[in-house]
């Protein structure tokens, strides 16, 4: 039978924001017994002072629709009664999703003289932590977690336990629901196919509250075949704020290639320690809209076989900053080196669409509005080391980072102390490319240089024609 009907015809005083949510959220299911207890006047229409009643139900194979945001439990089997202090179920039981609901309470208080607002519920949570990444894609917490957790494959199981407070009544579109949840991980596998990135064996005790946002500490966890530890806060600003993850560990360089493709790490070796904090803002009130990560190491015990100034052996340490920024359109990649190697480059489809690389210890200039710029000061240069380096990075590559660079390069501007290049050594060069000059279909750049160097010169393009000359050697 339809209780909630059964109850409406009785000549209790139940109040009608209770019956509402129970019409709402109470869905099929089968009442196998039930009782009641009355005192007072059964006329309906009769006073409510001096009425005191209460009544229960044995529930089975129910579903309860506590919150449109948030997943029904199913298979609901509980006791649940009724009176003038208001409702509640006791050892309640029941699934979401593929997870077990146990010891579930359920209460709707009543203070005497004012109406039920609030419906409070506590239950112990078990299943699949793919459930748990479901919680997170199809709640609430998707807009608090910015989506991250979209495309997830969770392995292995979760234990944990709820309570929430869902406010009822014609004022609840006025008032957030609240939720204290916490999820016990337990050598859990997550796999990440966003960023190819797979998280191993992970232990924490995983806490979320409306009031204070989500946080885990500590977090242990394999990534990259190695030990990580780390933690998980938030930062609440007003109508929203910041997750932020930290994470310490090493790494094999060999593989943190193997992941991120990228060829300069092909001429390092070693192992390294690092710190890194990936940042997750959510809300109006957050101070960015972007994810960011952060990963600083002094790559202490990594040998870098690039020319100078990045060549280090390794025993040497030094500096080294990497801010990986997930703005639309364009991501946005921040390196710092030594402080003599500064880097921001804008990727679009995983290449350059423009940026700025430079030298030396001056202030970085800011992103040029197109193309790419390169500047600043070296002391030592050799065309054969680089022309090596560059050669076997392209063999490395899919994708050839002379030609990208040079499809991309719009200017230059860097003086060179001394630059060792076809036998000759020149001293206080300056390089400058401040005309791009298309010869079919390639793309040449003028490098002018050597004040010592005086002369005439002769560039000749076979194909073309094209014929230059001038009073200083220029180097193309």
């Amino acid at each position: 039978d339809d209780l909630v009907t059964g109850v409406q015809t009785c000549a209790l005083p139940i109040y009608p924001n209770v019956l509402d949510w129970l019409n709402r959220s109470v869905t099929g299911g089968d009442a196998y017994e039930s009782g009641l207890l009355f005192h007072g006047p059964l006329i309906k229409q009769k006073l409510h002072i001096g009425k005191v009643y209460e009544l229960y139900f044995k529930v089975k194979d129910s579903e309860l629709n506590y919150h449109p945001d948030w997943p029904a439990v199913s298979e609901l089997n509980a006791d649940v009664y009724v009176g003038n202090w208001g409702v509640s179920s006791e050892g309640a039981s029941g699934s979401i999703y593929e997870s077990q609901i146990s010891n579930g309470l359920v209460v709707i208080p009543i203070i005497f003289g004012q109406k039920a607002d609030t419906v409070n519920i506590d239950a112990e949570l078990s299943g699949p932590l793919a459930d748990g990444v479901r919680l997170l894609n199809e709640t609430p917490l998707a807009g608090y977690t910015k989506n991250m957790a979209d495309g997830w494959l969770a392995g292995g199981e979760m234990q944990g336990r709820a309570l929430l407070g869902i406010p009822i009544g014609p004022e609840a579109r006025d008032r957030k629901p609240a939720a204290e949840v916490s999820i016990t991980l337990e050598g859990n596998d997550i796999f990440m196919p966003r960023y190819d990135l797979s998280i191993n064996n992970i232990h924490t005790e995983l806490h979320y509250s409306t009031a204070r946002g989500l946080a885990a500490d500590p977090v242990r966890a394999d990534l990259f075949n190695r030990d990580v530890m780390g933690l998980i806060a938030s930062q609440l600003e007003g109508e929203g704020g910041k997750v932020q993850v930290q994470v310490a560990g090493t790494v094999d360089a060999i593989d943190l290639y193997t992941w991120s493709k990228q060829p300069l790490l092909t001429q390092t070796r070693g192992i390294m320690t690092y710190q890194a904090v990936l940042d997750i803002p959510y809300g109006t009130s957050a101070a960015s809209e972007d994810i960011q990560i952060r990963a600083v190491s002094d790559l202490g015990g990594v040998e870098v076989a690039l020319p100078a100034p990045m060549r280090k052996s390794a025993e040497e340490k030094g500096d080294f900053v990497y801010q990986h920024t997930f703005s639309n359109p364009y991501p946005q990649i921040d390196i710092t080196y030594n402080q003599d190697v500064q880097a921001s480059i804008l990727l679009d489809a995983g290449l350059i669409h423009r940026g700025i690389v430079q030298f030396g210890r001056e202030k970085k200039e800011s992103l040029p509005q197109e193309g790419l710029r390169i500047g600043g000061r070296l002391e030592f240069v050799s065309y054969d080391q680089w022309q090596d380096v560059l050669q076997a990075l392209d063999d490395t590559s899919e994708v050839s980072l002379v030609s990208e660079m040079v499809d991309n390069l719009k200017g230059i501007a860097v003086r060179i102390g001394q630059l060792d290049a076809f036998g000759l050594a020149l001293e206080d060069v300056d390089v400058h490319s401040l005309l791009a000059v298309h010869i079919g279909g390639k793309q040449f750049f003028r490098a002018r240089g050597n004040r010592a160097v005086s002369g005439n010169q002769h560039a000749h393009h076979p194909a073309h024609g094209f014929n230059s000359q001038g009073k200083r050697r220029d180097i193309q």
